[in-house]
């Protein structure tokens, strides 16, 4: 099997429940086109990704924490149902096993493996980044993609908070029906 890029997660925030669940989900997510492992230490490059309630303390605590050393790392705002995020990109707590991998997928082609997010990768392996940054390079080269993508046959993706819905296509202009002349 062909090995995949790996990307460290870290989680702050969340519910010992909510983390167990994400690496359950890492667990089973062999066919998944990325390989995630949920790290704890969220020290200078030791994630790829955070997963914060910005609820909780902790999460808070976290997200100040990477902001004060400098550190630009993509952020999934993980929210309690019905609460409002401004976040670039969120998930739901409730929703999280359902949601977790595409909007992973999401934030990894559009923060760490676009052009941008490459510089931005490529700045932090300077600084002691992870390695994934230098295994995502190769892959770098791929276009990031519109929405978010499952790669498990079946599975339904929802749009994470943020996102312009896809734009409808036009419908074929409506005609009369023809009446035939009595």
């Amino acid at each position: 099997m062909e090995e995949r890029p790996l990307f460290r997660v870290g989680a702050a925030g969340l519910d010992p429940r909510d983390s167990r669940l994400i690496e359950i989900v890492f667990k089973h997510s062999q066919y998944n086109k990325y390989e995630y492992r949920l790290t704890a230490s969220l020290e200078q490059g030791a994630v790829d990704v955070l997963i914060v309630n910005s609820v909780a303390p902790e999460g808070l605590q976290a997200l100040s924490l990477l902001r004060s050393a400098g550190r630009d790392v993509p952020v999934i705002a993980a929210v309690p149902r019905g609460s409002p995020s401004s976040a670039r990109h969120a998930i739901s707590i409730d929703r999280l096993t359902l949601q977790l991998l595409p909007i992973l997928n999401r934030v990894v082609e559009l923060e760490l493996l676009s052009p941008e997010g490459a510089t931005r990768a490529a700045a932090g392996a300077a600084s002691g980044a992870a390695p994934a940054a230098a295994a995502a390079s190769s892959a770098a080269a791929a276009p990031p993609i519109a929405g978010p993508v499952s790669t498990q046959p079946g599975s339904r993706a929802s749009v994470p908070a943020g996102s312009a819905p896809a734009t409808p296509r036009p419908m074929p202009p409506a005609t009369a029906p023809v009446v035939p002349a009595a």
